[in-house]
């Protein structure tokens, strides 16, 4: 381990031409009570834990920056057929400021490993929609997938007020058996995106955007979509942030029957507020959206109107009250209906300079009209989190 450690090190510093190259060590340690329940399997009470270790290493130079990180997530579990499961994952990021308008970042994920169900981190539906909701009825508890994706995206600022933006990702995850792919489709999505801003005042920033997103199964179905939307963005005070959005989308989806295309509108709206109150942090945030996004299960594009909730207050001592929430529901299509809301509440207090200790709730629920399923689960939990950082 020491001597991939310094290997790596080695490559990083050979790779970006760095003089400065740094680590991040962490550990993330969680137990939990948790309650699954589902229509057609019953009520199941869980013991489990959980560990989350990172360990990251930078280097960086005047013009290029590259990170290498391992992320691996490790739980054990009292439910049925489940026992002890483990996902790997692999990320580099590099960051290259080509001359003083733009920048370009590269990105590559990789991960295997086996998780439950209940909780699959689904492939990505439209960036910027909500997370599609996970329309697979649980029949075994745990699947093995797999997930890799790249990209590359370019920012400049050839103007004073003018800002532009362009990427382009690429990925292909999902079961990685033929067993797990019955549960959740290998999919395949490449997606572009391009936008640019101008800051018409001080204020106010508009935003005209294109996403074209592009997926197809490894059950045969094929689905496309393309959304164009202009952001208007306001900063109404000091603390106070306004954000409002529309705009529309084209949708072509194809499987063993006829095509169907559809056109769809899109929307958000957004506050964020930001202040310190008395001297203690305090950030909240509220946002709507409406849009477009490709079920990861059937391959069909549905209209799903979601929205999302953040509060975070410090207190004395570096006490800290944590709460988000987010949701959404379908619309249009095969799973007109299908809904999906989540919910987290937790209390922070740092027990040193490197280590926090946490208490708190989450919850999910998921309601899938197509299967007449609902699925409940819901856990209390403990959270040790240490880490560390330095130079090499």
């Amino acid at each position: 381990m020491t001597a991939a450690a310094l290997l790596c090190a080695a490559v990083l510093r050979v790779a970006s031409g760095a003089a400065d190259l740094t680590y991040d060590l962490g550990l993330n340690a969680e137990g939990r009570l948790r309650t699954v329940a589902a229509t057609g399997i019953g009520v199941e009470h869980v013991d489990e834990m959980e560990l989350d270790p990172s360990a990251k290493v930078t280097a960086a130079g005047p013009t290029l920056d590259l990170s290498l990180a391992y992320l691996p997530i490790v739980t054990l579990s009292t439910l049925p057929g489940e026992g002890l499961v483990a996902l790997h994952h692999l990320s580099a990021v590099s960051h290259w400021q080509a001359g003083p308008i733009w920048r370009t970042t590269l990105t590559a994920d990789a991960s295997h490993g086996t998780v439950s169900l209940f909780e699959f981190p689904q492939p990505i539906g439209v960036p910027g929609a909500p997370p599609p909701p996970s329309l697979t009825v649980p029949a075994v508890p745990t699947v093995e997938t797999e997930d890799l994706r790249g990209g590359v995206a370019l920012t400049g600022a050839p103007a004073r007020r003018l800002q532009i933006d362009a990427s382009i990702l690429a990925v292909a995850g999902g079961g990685a058996t033929a067993l797990a792919r019955t549960f959740v489709p290998f999919q395949r999505t490449l997606v572009t995106a391009a936008s640019v801003a101008w800051d018409a005042e001080r204020t106010d920033r508009l935003t005209s955007k294109l996403t074209a997103t592009a997926s197809t199964f490894s059950t045969g179905q094929e689905a496309a979509v393309a959304i164009l939307s202009e952001t208007w963005r306001r900063v109404l005070t000091a603390e106070l942030t306004l954000t409002l959005g529309a705009g529309g989308a084209a949708a072509d989806q194809r499987a063993t029957g006829p095509a169907h295309q559809q056109a769809l509108p899109t929307g958000e709206a957004g506050i964020d507020l930001l202040t310190n109150p008395g001297g203690l942090p305090l950030h909240a945030n509220l946002d709507f959206t409406a849009a477009p996004i490709i079920d990861p299960i059937f391959g069909a594009v549905g209209e799903q109107l979601g929205g999302g909730a953040i509060f975070s207050l410090g207190a004395a001592g570096g006490w800290r009250v944590e709460a988000t929430g987010s949701g959404g529901f379908l619309v249009t299509g095969v799973e007109k209906g299908g809904s999906v809301w989540s919910g987290l509440l937790r209390v922070v207090h740092p027990l040193g300079g490197a280590l926090d200790v946490a208490l708190g709730v989450r919850g999910i629920y998921e309601r899938q009209p197509l299967f007449a399923s609902r699925i409940y689960d819901w856990n209390a939990f403990v959270q040790v989190a240490a880490r560390d950082h330095g130079r090499l």
